[in-house]
């Protein structure tokens, strides 16, 4: 059943909220994505039953809505509001597949670097090399990203279609798509520098640390290869790790720091800031402690990269100097075409790092070199023939990272798209109830880049040295 009835319904209840007006939900020009097509058919496909009915109800042809179940048209357009407007699914190669049980399989394109041996011209009767150039899968193992969100009342219970607090709707699609969008675009910026940072990454053993006042630990090389074990969706580890990170301290190893509760006592390791190699030593509640532990430390360091120091030489102007910036992705660029033969599609940064690319001197009218150009409202368009794409994801990628790149090398395929399960009541601290529900959402998928295509991607790491 085609869900355009349903869809015009919605949406256009939708147009008259506040949330709307006020630009929290995203109207797209046209149809959503190709990739939001798939997902949202896959949900259909999934729960038509419940689509059918709730189409009956909102044209009158029934009388209300179950009060026990988040309908299943709203969670449709939470799908839709999340994955519309996420740029940074054009980066990479999307899928869905609903019969992928813990695993799936992520292709890619794999060249050889071996010559066709006399320019591919073959006489009679000889043998034909083959063209060195195939289309090959990787595995990568399905994993289950869970959240709960609280909703009211308002938006769960329905007596009848003319009942529906459609602003309760907006408001809460609006939030709850933000945060699924967010989330994705974390996952998969992480899963980009990772893939780029791991090639050609060099693993430093046993360098001796002192922590600092506050417990923090500065590696001697930066930045630090995020590690990466695969699991499957009990938790279980899959193969050996990537790039291990291991910490000593007294001839004990400290455990990576996971944010839940009754943790044991004692010293955990998380992140600072991955690009400038800091490590935060912490207690079971996230605390910082460990200050003047000394121990030894084993991580992989990157050298798929450019390190741009900011700081501009004296005597030299800051804009000036931003322009050996501009020529650092260029370089980045021509060691991918030329060395790896593989011509970048894009470079992506942060919203921060690319308003600080705009001050380079080139972009004064006058001084401005082909192939590199702002929009009309003044934000970096193009560098070096690049599209340049913006992420305000947190995270690794932060504001110190410019990531050059081909379109699909990394994949992400759904097999079971976001969806929320019955609402329980909310209480609060005295165990009265709130007027609220709680309810957790699910989304099975894969983010995954094989290892033959990750020297298609490489970075520029743009810092100060005087805070490093």
């Amino acid at each position: 059943m085609s869900m355009k009835p349903l869809d015009d319904i919605i949406r256009g209840a939708l147009r008259q909220t506040s949330a709307h007006h006020n630009k929290r939900l995203i109207e797209p020009s046209g149809s959503e994505g190709a990739f939001a097509a798939m997902v949202l058919a896959e949900f259909d496909r999934v729960n038509a039953q419940a689509l059918v009915r709730e189409f009956r109800i909102l044209s009158g042809a029934e009388t209300g809505f179950s009060n026990v179940a988040l309908p299943a048209s709203y969670q449709r357009e939470v799908i839709r509001q999340a994955l519309t407007d996420l740029n940074i699914l054009n980066l990479v190669r999307v899928a869905t597949d609903s019969a992928a049980m813990a695993t799936t399989e992520i292709p890619y394109e794999e060249r050889s670097a071996a010559s066709i041996p006399n320019d591919g011209i073959v006489y009679e009767g000889q043998g034909i090399p083959f063209a060195g150039v195939g289309l090959k899968r990787d595995t990568a193992y399905i994993q289950a990203m869970k959240l709960a969100l609280k909703v009211t009342n308002e938006v769960i219970h329905f007596s009848q279609a003319s009942g529906i607090n459609w602003d309760a709707w907006g408001d809460s699609i609006a939030t709850n798509a933000r945060v699924i969008r967010e989330l994705i675009s974390l996952r998969i910026t992480n899963e980009m520098q990772r893939a780029a940072d791991s090639f050609n990454a060099v693993h430093v053993t046993g360098e001796a640390f002192t922590a600092s006042a506050d417990g923090v630990i500065k590696t001697a090389q930066f930045p630090i290869v995020r590690p990466h074990q695969a699991r499957d969706l009990q938790g279980n580890a899959i193969g050996n790790p990537e790039n291990p990170l291991v910490i000593t301290i007294n001839g004990t190893a400290i455990p990576y720091f996971i944010n839940k509760k009754d943790l044991p006592a004692g010293t955990y390791w998380t992140f600072s800031n991955i690009n400038l190699g800091y490590i935060q030593l912490v207690n079971q509640l996230g605390q910082v402690t460990g200050d003047g532990s000394e121990g030894t430390i084993s991580y992989s360091t990157a050298t798929n990269l450019f390190k741009f120091d900011i700081q501009a030489p004296v005597g030299t102007k800051y804009t000036h100097h931003l322009n050996d910036l501009l020529t650092a992705i260029g370089d980045r660029k021509a060691v991918l075409s030329g060395q790896r033969y593989a011509r970048p599609d894009y470079a992506v940064m942060s919203y921060m790092l690319n308003n600080e690319v705009t001050k380079a001197e080139q972009f004064v009218a006058s001084m401005r070199r082909d192939g590199t150009a702002t929009t009309l409202q003044g934000d970096l368009d193009m560098v070096k023939g690049l599209p340049v794409f913006d992420t305000n994801a947190p995270g690794d990628f932060g504001d110190m990272r410019i990531l050059l790149g081909q379109r699909g090398l990394t994949g992400y395929t759904i097999a079971k798209p976001y969806s929320m399960g019955a609402p329980f009541e909310a209480t609060d601290s005295n165990g009265y109830p709130t007027g609220e529900k709680i309810a957790y959402g699910e989304e099975y998928s894969a983010i995954h880049t094989p290892k033959p295509v990750r020297n298609r991607y490489t970075s520029v790491l743009v810092y100060d040295s005087t805070t490093r």
